[in-house]
C-alpha cells in the first residue's frame, strides 16, 4: 500500500487507505500530532493493523510517529534528510524528542544504513544511531537494543 510516486510502476500503490493519501502521506502538514490523533482515530479498531508485530518506517522516517499509539514494535530506518516533511523548527523538534522516545523503548529500533546517515541523523538528534552493518555484526560501537 505504497503512497511513493512511483508505485503506479510496480503496482502496490494505495488507494483503500481511511486517512493518508498522496497528498499528505509525505507531508504531515503543519500539525503532525493533530494527524496522528485523526489517523489512531480511524484505524485503532481496524484489523489489519491490529494484525501488525511491527511499524517499520524510513521515507520519512517520521511516519512512525503516526504509529506510536497503536502500542506496536517501530523500526525507523533514519535517512537523511532526517528533517523531511518538517517545515519548521518547532515540528521539527517535535520529532527529535519522539524519536528520543522510540529509541528508548526496547521494543523499538532505530538505524540507518549507512554511516553518512549515521553520523549525520547522530548530529541532528544528539542520538547514537547505529547503522544496520554493526548491529549485524555485533560491533563494540554500535548501542544494544
Amino acid at each position: 500500500k505504497s503512497l511513493a510516486r512511483s508505485c503506479a510502476e510496480f503496482g502496490d500503490c494505495a488507494y483503500d487507505l481511511k486517512v493518508l493519501h498522496r497528498n499528505n502521506g509525505h507531508d504531515f502538514g503543519p500539525r503532525p500530532h493533530e494527524l496522528r490523533k485523526i489517523f489512531f482515530d480511524a484505524y485503532k479498531h481496524d484489523d489489519e493493523l491490529a494484525s501488525v508485530d511491527a511499524f517499520i518506517c524510513a521515507v520519512p522516517a517520521a511516519l512512525c510517529e503516526l504509529y506510536m499509539p497503536f502500542n506496536k514494535s517501530l523500526v525507523v530506518s533514519v535517512v537523511m534528510p532526517l528533517d523531511l516533511h518538517r517545515f519548521d523548527s518547532k515540528s521539527f523538534e517535535q520529532w527529535i524528542k519522539e524519536l528520543h522516545a522510540i529509541q528508548k523503548d526496547p521494543r523499538n529500533m532505530v538505524f540507518a544504513w549507512d554511516v553518512f546517515d549515521s553520523v549525520l541523523g547522530s548530529a541532528m538528534s544528539n542520538l547514537i544511531i547505529p547503522t544496520m552493518g554493526s548491529l549485524l555484526a555485533g560491533s563494540p560501537h554500535s548501542e544494544p537494543y
